[in-house]
């Protein structure tokens, strides 16, 4: 049995070992572990070949993700921009969690780019659509003179 499924099972059956089937102390750095993170990753991202998929969905750039290329969307449909703030600071935090992954794949700053673009292009949309962006460029030139 592999050493992966052996961890998995142990964690299953409740065995604990300290930082990886049990929830770190405050004090403690991870706030996700590993397991969460490519967990996410892989429900944030889209399989390319999934005939089933809204062609909006599989529109983007393609990434490695847990063996598999995936599909990181241009734009993330039915995702607030409060939660792509959440994703945002849970890849950040990947980064450093999965730090041997990230090395070789780049996923999670990848990721964390590419929710931090959204949601600027959604502030900026906001603005052009309510007509504001005039006043907030006169508001900005006036701060930072």
């Amino acid at each position: 049995m592999s050493n992966i499924k052996i961890l998995l099972l142990s964690c299953f059956i409740g065995l604990t070992m300290r930082g990886v089937c049990q929830k770190p102390a405050p004090e403690d750095k991870p706030k996700f572990g590993y397991f969460q993170c490519r967990a996410d990753v892989q429900r944030w991202t889209y399989d390319p070949f999934d005939k089933s998929l809204d062609p909006k969905y599989i529109t983007g750039t393609a990434i490695m993700v847990n063996g598999q290329f995936r599909v990181m969307p241009q734009l993330s449909y039915g995702v607030t921009t409060t939660a792509l703030q959440q994703r945002t600071y849970e890849a950040e935090v990947c980064i450093q969690e999965d730090a041997e992954f990230e090395k070789q794949f780049f996923t999670y700053s990848r990721l964390k780019e590419a929710y931090e673009d959204e949601r600027s292009f959604r502030y900026m949309n906001f603005l052009m659509k309510h007509h504001l962006l005039e006043q907030f460029t006169k508001e900005d030139a006036e701060e930072f003179k």
